[in-house]
C-alpha cells in the first residue's frame, strides 16, 4: 500500500462546500499547507511544502471551500437526557464517577 492506511477527514467550516466529497489523495501535510496558504505563510517542512506546491490546490483542500458563498449557518446541537437505565449503568463503570 503506497499511501498506508486511509484516514477520513471531515471539514467543518461556514465556507465548506455543502455535501462535497473529495476523492483527491493527500497527506496530513495538506492540512498544514491549507493553513499556511490561507494565512500567507511559507511551508514549515517537506510534506506541507509538497502539498502547498500542488498547482491544482487539491492536495491542500482548495476544492473543498467556496469563499464566495454566503456562510453556512451553524447547527445548534440538541441536548437529550440520559435515561435512568443508562445513568445506572454509567455509575457501575470504575473509570467514571458521577456526583
Amino acid at each position: 500500500a503506497r499511501w498506508g492506511p486511509r484516514v477520513p477527514l471531515l471539514i467543518i467550516s461556514p465556507y465548506a462546500r455543502a455535501g462535497y466529497v473529495s476523492h483527491t489523495p493527500t497527506t496530513f501535510g495538506g492540512i498544514l499547507a491549507y493553513a499556511e496558504h490561507t494565512l500567507g505563510l511559507q511551508p514549515l517542512g517537506s510534506q506541507d511544502g509538497a502539498a502547498y506546491n500542488d498547482p491544482t490546490g487539491a492536495a491542500w483542500f482548495r476544492d473543498a471551500f467556496d469563499y464566495t458563498q454566503t456562510p453556512i449557518s451553524p447547527l445548534t446541537p440538541q441536548r437529550t437526557a440520559t435515561s435512568p437505565r443508562d445513568r445506572a449503568y454509567i455509575t457501575t463503570l470504575t473509570h467514571h464517577r458521577w456526583s
